[in-house]
């Protein structure tokens, strides 16, 4: 990058300078300042000292636009505009941290989650590429998808609704038309989680319907 030869020089100190307390400014509105100053910390790489750039008569613009997923780092766009009307881009990391789920042993696929297989330790959470998970009632019932070593953070896709009705399970099956609520035994055809569909069969006329599992034992239908 060529600039036009002037006496005085931007500080390259400076600069950086300014790029942090926007940076700071623009994620304090973001997460607010508790958070900013407990849980988040700002770095960016010092600019090649070899670079030389006129001194700006005005105040610099700085532009900050959020570059990877999660925040984990933010490109500021540093734009002198009068004089040489400089421009440089300079990246900004961005270390969260918060308390996450860590699994406490090694869990098996298909293991459903108690309240002793995990913990929460404060981690930086900038690079984990899925949800991470903050908060018991997302975790206890579950079950594991995929097997998790102990001390990995557990993130959303790695567990999904426990099945709470399996294939060739008797079910009580209801349905509901105006003031009126039949019951009647069904054979699960399909394994199912709350709120999932799953086939059913009657098990008086043989019908097979599509039914909605409400809970252990449980499912409903429009109509039989």
């Amino acid at each position: 990058m060529a600039f036009a030869k002037q006496n005085a020089t931007q500080a390259l100190e400076d600069i950086e300078q300014q790029v942090l307390s926007a940076a700071e400014r623009y994620l304090s509105g973001i997460y607010g300042m508790q958070r900013l100053e407990n849980d988040i910390e700002l770095s960016l790489s010092n600019l090649d000292p070899r670079l030389t750039l006129p001194a700006c008569p005005q105040p610099l613009n700085i532009e900050l636009q959020q570059s990877q997923y999660g925040g984990s780092k933010l490109s500021a766009k540093v734009h002198c505009p009068d004089g040489a009307r400089w421009t440089i881009y300079v990246p900004v990391n961005v270390d969260i941290y918060t308390e996450v789920a860590i699994s406490t042993r090694n869990l098996r696929k298909g293991e459903r989650i108690s309240k002793h297989d995990f913990n929460f330790q404060r981690t930086n959470t900038s690079d984990i590429s899925h949800s991470f998970l903050d908060s018991p009632e997302d975790l206890v019932g579950k079950e594991v998808r995929r097997p998790l070593r102990a001390g990995a953070v557990i993130r959303d896709q790695d567990l999904q609704e426990a099945n709470v009705v399996e294939k060739g399970d008797t079910v009580i099956v209801t349905a509901q038309s105006g003031g009126l609520m039949v019951s009647t035994e069904g054979e699960a055809l399909t394994d199912g989680h709350v709120g999932e569909q799953i086939r059913v069969k009657n098990l008086r006329s043989n019908r097979i319907v599509d039914a909605r599992v409400m809970g252990p034992g449980e499912a409903q239908v429009d109509r039989w």
